[in-house]
């Protein structure tokens, strides 16, 4: 692994494609996103961190951020995957909750995850609170977290680009562009997603409320967006979910 040559001949041989494929199953580990910065950085990943936070990833780079050396960039394609696949998920899962218009389709600890990510990235935070919530705190393993983890990960990536000339270079290749694009809107769509799972849940919880049968609560599955790509439907499977 420590030839110069070992990064191209992974990479004619596949093996980045493969681990991209292997690393998605992996979305809601935060120490699988560790690890891959590791790598990227040059830093050992061994002895392992009993817990990760944000605060770990920062510290693997260097104060003066212009002189990076990176290793493995294209390691960044399965992070972007992984990151990818957790927007994925929620979205499959909300479309299987509206299409049968039962929430017990998306776990409840799931979207209230997700619409307090929501407030937090919209100002409600401030002073210390931003700095627990996204540095300081432990960063949660499973379903529930992902897309918390992935969207604290997501912005590291952004705070770098800023920072590291290098970085920001190896984030300019065709290929990493273009998945970048394609989280972009899977992040679009599971944001919508969790907009129409929280009227859902607001109409089921006035039904059961006022003991009514509001069938307008069954009108949101016609307004959720029927334009999934392709590569989603395909690579998710609704069956896979518990």
């Amino acid at each position: 692994a420590s030839s110069p040559n070992f990064s191209l001949k992974f990479f004619t041989s596949g093996g980045y494609q493969g681990l991209t494929r292997v690393l998605q199953s992996f979305y809601d580990s935060p120490d699988i996103f560790y690890i891959l910065f590791c790598l990227v950085f040059g830093k050992p990943v061994y002895p392992r961190l009993p817990e990760v936070r944000m605060l770990d990833f920062h510290a693997l780079v260097p104060n003066d951020g212009s002189r990076v050396e990176l290793k493995f960039v294209d390691l960044l394609d399965s992070v972007v995957a992984m990151a990818k696949s957790t927007f994925d998920r929620l979205i499959m899962q909300s479309m299987l909750a509206h299409q049968s218009g039962n929430l017990s389709q998306m776990s409840a600890s799931f979207v209230a995850e997700l619409v307090e990510g929501n407030a937090d990235m919209i100002g409600e935070l401030q002073g210390e609170a931003i700095m627990h919530k996204t540095y300081a705190a432990r960063l949660m393993g499973g379903e529930a977290s992902a897309p918390a983890v992935a969207t604290s990960v997501i912005r590291f990536m952004v705070d770098l680009a800023k920072m590291c000339p290098q970085f920001s270079a190896a984030c300019r290749s065709a290929d990493f562009l273009q998945n970048c694009a394609d989280l972009y809107f899977s992040c679009v769509r599971a944001a919508h997603a969790v907009k129409m799972a929280k009227q859902l849940s607001v109409k089921a919880e006035e039904q059961k409320t006022s003991g009514g049968g509001d069938s307008r609560a069954q009108g949101a599955i016609s307004s959720f967006p029927h334009d999934l790509d392709q590569s989603t439907k395909t690579s998710i499977s609704a069956g896979s979910f518990p």
